[in-house]
């Protein structure tokens, strides 16, 4: 999801060349830190980062379909931007360059902090990318491309407001849902927004959503994981049924929370676990990620743990984009870590314990130390082969001409601590 660093901490005052030109920060750790046995600061991995694709085209905000060994990616964040679609080879990461598809011209430009590339979602089956495009006269208007039928079709009510999308569910049947944000009236602010495909003319509204702070994702096809500003001022974890359109508050510990993702963890036996990132008082940008559980039966999800990385820079850093993902039986999370001048940032792998309370296995470097620019939005694409991350970063400093490069890291969990 586009811009992930600015999106789910607040950047929306921004905006995305400031976010290029100037850096960004968002978050990064106080509180319970890890043992990191031998690991030095600045320690890598010996495994490959890599340069990929063509040198003559721009992947900007990548996203990988790890079941089907897809890539898609648009071309430009704001110059008439076309959608494409691409085959990844599992057992090194690597795009195949003739594979690659046309999907769509015109699409919106990318101009704020919850701007957005092409998406991978499922609807009844079939795997399809929703993006947005630009209609002419100011209209901006949802698309599905399906790779059934390698067409696309427009979504949602035909009326002339402007809608832009976020994410699509992935359920493996049934008709797909969409999350997207349009304007509301009389007022003419934005208000998050959700659709069943199966009736796409059909709005559901989700009130309450600090969307400055971060996009609201879904977990699985049922409800919508956001943050909420709650009674008490601070800003919680917060999920809404799709099913009776009801919202119930996740968190009520101190800080801010300041985007997240739920996931199903090998370590609570396939159970959702939820990662937020949290703000202090007094503090600009949140210092640490916090992982929670929800136990059947409690009326707020319980601390799992909480990740820093102090230990292994001896510096405070700042944490970007952070993404968990699971590989070979354990829970991971991918992420940048930049110093306070975010002119260079570097990409790590951490590790979630087996157990509340427990010990992760040391974080790991998985990029080329010897690059020093800033490494934007890691992805990542889990095959039987290896755990892939992804970033991308601008040759230049002169937004929007700049060209994008796309790069490749491999992680191997290192079992032994070293």
């Amino acid at each position: 999801m586009m811009l992930k660093l600015m999106k789910r901490f607040g950047y929306g005052q921004y905006g995305l060349m400031a976010l290029l030109s100037l850096g960004v920060v968002a978050i990064w750790g106080s509180g319970t830190t890890y043992a990191v046995s031998s690991m030095q600061p600045g320690a890598v991995n010996n495994y490959y980062d890599i340069e990929i694709g063509s040198e003559s085209v721009w992947y900007v905000d990548p996203e990988f379909d790890s079941e089907n060994n897809r890539i898609s990616y648009r071309d430009s964040w704001i110059l008439d931007g076309e959608v494409w679609v691409g085959s990844l080879n599992p057992e090194d990461g690597t795009l195949i360059t003739d594979t690659v598809i046309w999907l769509d011209d015109h699409l919106s430009p990318i101009l704020t902090y919850d701007g957005n590339g092409p998406e991978w979602m499922r609807d009844n089956g079939a795997d399809k990318v929703i993006y947005t495009r630009d209609e002419g006269d100011g209209l901006h208007r949802m698309y599905l491309w399906s790779t059934e039928t390698e067409q696309s079709q427009p979504i949602g009510p035909e009326d002339g407001i402007n809608r832009f999308h976020f994410a699509g569910t992935k359920s493996p049947d049934g008709p797909g849902k969409v999350l997207y944000k349009r304007r509301l009236f009389p007022s003419g602010d934005w208000g998050i927004f959700w659709l069943d495909l199966s009736n796409p003319t059909q709005e559901f509204h989700i009130p309450n959503v600090e969307l400055a702070v971060s996009l609201p994702t879904w977990i699985d096809s049922d409800h919508v994981l956001y943050s909420k500003l709650h009674d008490d001022g601070r800003i919680q974890l917060a999920h809404y049924d799709t099913a009776t359109h009801t919202q119930t508050v996740l968190t009520t510990d101190d800080g801010d929370k300041l985007g997240a993702y739920a996931w199903h963890a090998p370590e609570v036996g396939g159970q959702l676990l939820y990662m937020a990132a949290v703000r202090f008082e007094g503090n600009e940008y949140a210092t640490e990620v916090r992982i929670y559980q929800g136990l059947e039966g409690a009326s707020a999800a319980t601390l799992f743990t909480t990740l820093a990385a102090r230990e292994i820079t001896r510096q405070e850093m700042n944490i970007l984009s952070p993404e968990p993902f699971v590989y070979d039986g354990r829970s991971y999370i991918s992420l940048s870590l930049a110093p306070d001048e975010f002119t260079v940032t570097s990409v790590w792998v951490f590790s979630l314990p087996d157990g509340a309370g427990g010990d992760p296995l040391p974080p790991q470097r998985v990029d080329n130390p010897n690059l020093r620019v800033k490494k934007l939005d890691p992805e990542v694409y889990v095959t039987p082969y290896g755990a892939f991350i992804y970033y991308y970063y601008t040759e230049y400093y002169e937004f929007p001409n700049a060209r994008v490069i796309l790069r490749r890291c491999r992680f191997q969990p290192d079992r032994a601590g070293s």
